[in-house]
């Protein structure tokens, strides 16, 4: 399938000084680099942050990543998934609960050039922050653990203490502070991705209205477009993804599975995993309902991802959230990518 667009013209897949410039001719509306929406100008220039999001099912409701421009759904070890949310704008009150590190998320961070939060770490995390030079905030470090998180008493008791950790956008920039982190992006800092003026138009493109990732028999991801709002809803533990500060569903525009080579670590207690992200691979890009067969490739842990078009041009997304599953290579055949019997009704 070949692309086609009304309008690629992008309004945030540039620089940060062309996008001043944008906003600029546009009665001063500043643009979010992560998502091509408005954002107040106080926020544009800054870098993103990435927090780790715990993701079992004692974790749930999670608050406050339904204001992350991204998120990302990674393996790790057992039958879960974990989250990373980035966001632009830190106005949030509440985030989590946060979780520790893992060594490929890193990477992802890399991708958008933020700093990474999280409460904890892994063996092999330890030595990528330390190799990779990664600008991390660790809660449970004693340097930041005061200032930069809390525990939420009442999850303790009805969840448990490794599912009771919050942190919030105040905290992060109090701990950035404190590591003496730079604060803006650099001249070079390119977006991770392109956004269309325009919708894009996907009428050539093939229909997929439910998007089902079986990870595992205890974690399975549904996305289903919502015509009313124009997004992918999202569901998981059979039952809606809800925000608990806002009580709502997470929805997104764009939503980008993207197929990895998972493996085990060899001689790991725990069964961690090693994620394949400096390579390169395939994927599906949904959005309008609708999708189309995608490529990435990364050189390496801190060049930014690449993604394309079968056809080699450069991805363009529609403005607005998007949602990353990472997906072992050896699941594709079990991704289920389909017409949902209400959408077709």
């Amino acid at each position: 399938m070949e692309p086609a667009f009304k309008n690629t013209e992008n309004s945030s897949g540039v620089s940060t000084t062309k996008i001043k410039e944008q906003a600029s001719e546009s009665k001063d509306i500043s643009i979010n680099p992560l998502s091509g929406m408005p954002i107040d100008e106080s926020e544009l220039e800054k870098r993103a942050v990435a927090v780790m999001i715990n993701n079992h099912k004692k974790a749930t409701q999670q608050s406050g990543i339904s204001k992350a421009d991204i998120i990302y759904e990674v393996p790790v070890e057992g039958e879960f998934v974990r989250l990373m949310a980035v966001f632009q704008d830190l106005n949030v009150d509440k985030i989590g609960p946060i979780r520790s590190a893992r060594h490929y998320f890193m990477d992802y961070a890399f991708d958008n050039n933020a700093i990474y939060a999280h409460f904890g770490h892994s063996d092999q995390a330890v030595e990528a922050i330390a190799d990779l030079d990664v600008p991390s905030l660790d809660g449970i470090n004693p340097k930041y653990e005061k200032i930069m998180t809390w525990r939420d008493k009442t999850r303790i008791k009805e969840r448990g203490l490794e599912h009771s950790a919050y942190t919030s956008g105040e905290k992060i920039k109090a701990a950035w502070k404190l590591a003496d982190y730079e604060v803006e992006n650099d001249a070079n800092y390119k977006p991770l991705f392109d956004f269309s003026d325009k919708l894009i138009d996907t009428d050539t493109w093939e229909d997929c209205t439910k998007a089902t990732i079986p990870y595992s028999y205890y974690q399975k991801s549904v996305f289903e477009y919502d015509e009313s709002s124009k997004a992918y809803k999202r569901s998981q533990f059979g039952a809606p993804h809800i925000d608990a500060e806002t009580g709502k569903q997470l929805e997104f525009t764009n939503v980008i599975l993207q197929y990895q080579k998972v493996t085990p670590i060899k001689g790991d207690s725990y069964g961690r995993k090693n994620i394949a992200t400096v390579s390169s691979g395939k994927g599906v890009y949904l959005t309008n309902g609708k999708m189309i067969p995608i490529k990435w490739s990364k050189s390496s842990h801190k060049a930014a991802e690449k993604y394309t078009y079968e056809d080699g041009k450069e991805l363009v997304l529609n403005k607005g959230k998007t949602w990353i599953s990472i997906i072992a290579t050896d699941m594709e055949s079990k991704v289920e990518l389909k017409i949902s019997k209400t959408t077709k009704d």
